[in-house]
C-alpha cells in the first residue's frame, strides 16, 4: 500500500483508494473520530482496523474497544479517505504518557509548545518511571495551576 497518497488497483486508475495523513492528531476512541484542532478528519468504527506501531512492535486491532490510551495530538496516522468512515488506520507514532505524579529531576527540561501546543518533557519522572513525554500545553497548565 503506499501510504502517501493514491494507489491504484487497475491499470486504468478507476479502483482507487486514497490514503489520508496527519502527525498531530488525537484519536478520540469514546467519540470514534481522528480529530486535528478539534475537528473530525475522520471516523471510525467497531469494524475499523487498526495497526499500532508501537517503538516496533505492531498489534492490529478491530474497532476502538482495545485500543490504548493516546495523548492528545501527538498520533502520527494514515487512514483511508474514500468514506466518511474510515475502514484502515495504521497508527506510526505516538505518546502515552499517564500517570497521577509528575516529578522534575535537576536534569528536567522541557521544549516550548509546538504549533499545537505540544509540549515535549524530558528527564521527569510519571508514577516513579524516568519518562520522556509529549503532553498537550493545557494539561501541563492545569497540573501546574492544580498543584503548583
Amino acid at each position: 500500500m503506499n501510504l502517501q497518497g493514491i494507489e491504484d488497483y487497475d491499470a486504468d486508475g478507476s479502483n482507487e483508494f486514497t490514503i489520508g495523513y496527519r502527525n498531530d492528531a488525537t484519536l478520540k476512541i469514546d467519540g470514534s473520530a481522528i480529530l486535528v484542532g478539534g475537528k473530525a478528519v475522520t471516523h471510525v468504527s467497531n469494524n475499523t482496523k487498526f495497526l499500532v506501531n508501537d517503538n516496533g512492535t505492531y498489534t492490529a486491532y478491530t474497532g476502538t474497544a482495545d485500543l490504548p490510551e493516546f495523548n492528545n495530538r501527538t498520533v502520527e496516522v494514515f487512514y483511508d479517505t474514500d468514506s466518511s468512515i474510515s475502514n484502515y488506520v495504521y497508527i506510526k507514532t505516538f505518546s502515552s504518557v499517564f500517570g497521577d505524579y509528575v516529578f522534575a529531576t535537576d536534569d528536567a527540561s522541557y521544549t516550548t509548545p509546538d504549533k499545537n501546543g505540544v509540549v515535549t518533557l524530558e528527564g521527569v519522572y510519571v508514577d516513579g518511571v524516568l519518562t520522556e513525554g509529549y503532553y498537550d500545553r493545557a494539561d501541563c497548565q492545569g497540573a501546574q495551576d492544580q498543584h503548583g
